[in-house]
């Protein structure tokens, strides 16, 4: 993960997660889980890395045995409603199958008042731009890449989630959203 390797991007990425002790943090498509160690060492709390993939998960457990992990999708997370203080995703949104559904399963297990960060690669940019080509055309995958203010209109579509920044970050962005209290 080149961008964890960026002092500036990797803490500023830090700095909006803000991981605690006392938090139960969800890392949604940890891949083999570098940034959900990255992020456990530093809170000294409780993460969990989800990735459809079962081999990337397999090496997570051996590589980072303090790191719960678990084999699913982002768009069925198999933890309850609220169990998670924070969830946050890096550079996996654009692989999400279904992004609206992903969110509103983020949505579900994040806790009310609960941080979401997002780091992504942006539509806009050459890598995006790319990203995008290659995965209609070359590998015929779903790969969708949105902008940031594409992410910001579907974090905010359902009413769930209130933006509180948003910023380009290289050829990406970096976004933290909370989750609205739930209304009585």
């Amino acid at each position: 993960m080149s961008w964890v390797k960026n002092d500036v991007r990797r803490a500023a990425f830090l700095q909006l997660l803000s991981p605690g002790p006392d938090d139960k943090i969800l890392d949604v498509g940890a891949g083999k889980g570098e940034v959900a160690a990255l992020v456990q060492q530093t809170g000294l709390c409780d993460v969990y890395a989800l990735d459809p993939d079962k081999k990337r998960i397999g090496l997570a457990q051996k590589t980072h045995p303090n790191v719960k992990t678990c084999v699913a999708g982002s768009e069925s997370i198999p933890y309850e409603g609220g169990f998670f203080d924070k969830v946050y995703s890096t550079m996996a949104v654009h692989h999400f199958a279904d992004q609206e559904k992903s969110f509103k399963e983020i949505a579900r297990v994040l806790r009310s008042g609960g941080v979401l960060v997002v780091l992504d690669i942006s539509s806009q940019s050459f890598l995006g731009r790319l990203g995008g080509f290659l995965g209609s055309t070359v590998t015929r995958s779903h790969l969708r890449f949105l902008n940031r203010d594409e992410l910001v209109a579907m974090l905010g579509r359902e009413g769930e989630f209130v933006v509180r920044e948003a910023k380009e970050s290289g050829p990406g962005y970096l976004l933290q959203a909370v989750k609205r209290e739930a209304s009585v």
